[in-house]
């Protein structure tokens, strides 16, 4: 696997201000609450509790502040020793078995079976059901374990969150993944998703 010379590989102990990423998040995204709620169960297995709703109903919608706020106050309960930016990362990689464990996932990516290069080319579709105004475009690649993700309006930490879940969907499919980065902005960016 290489890295393409436009992308960078990422930094995982770079600095995070979470802070930042929620005020530039416009209050009209929303998100399914399947996502909130998987965060919600990892700390409450874990024995401990977060503040706010106890329960989140999978397929409502939620304000996108609302899941970056409590994925932020997990990383602290659950992964404390960590960068915020590795903990968020983490995260992601439930992103995509918590879709694919709802009838709505299974539904969209039924079709592909095993094969993981046509699931992340359905990640559009994935991203349309599951968070409001996110845009994105699968591009491909001659090397078939390589394919461009671009993700734009992607305010719930693209850099990191984000990049978990396309790490979290490679493994789903038992292969190892490699992704590196170009950053357009703090919602838009380029990722190279490799695997072997």
């Amino acid at each position: 696997m290489t890295t393409a010379p436009e992308y960078e590989p990422i930094d995982w102990d770079a600095p995070l201000v979470a802070d930042e990423y929620l005020r530039a998040t416009p209050q009209n995204i929303t998100v399914k609450g399947m996502f909130i709620q998987s965060i919600v169960d990892a700390v409450t297995a874990a024995g401990m509790s977060l503040e706010g709703r106890a329960r989140y109903s999978s397929f409502k919608d939620y304000p996108l502040t609302e899941l970056m706020e409590v994925e932020v106050a997990a990383a602290e309960r659950l992964f404390p020793e960590l960068p915020l930016r590795r903990a968020l990362r983490r995260f992601g990689w439930t992103a995509f078995p918590t879709l694919m464990s709802s009838m709505i996932g299974k539904v969209i990516f039924a079709p592909v079976g095993k094969n993981l290069r046509a699931a992340i080319k359905l990640a559009a579709r994935g991203y349309r059901v599951s968070i409001s105004h996110a845009r994105v475009a699968v591009v491909d690649d001659p090397d078939p374990e390589t394919l461009h993700v671009q993700l734009a309006d992607l305010y719930n930490f693209a850099d990191s969150y984000q990049v978990g879940v396309f790490e979290g969907a490679v493994k789903h499919f038992g292969r190892e993944p490699s992704i590196s980065i170009r950053r357009r902005s703090a919602a838009d960016v380029d990722l190279l998703v490799q695997w072997r």
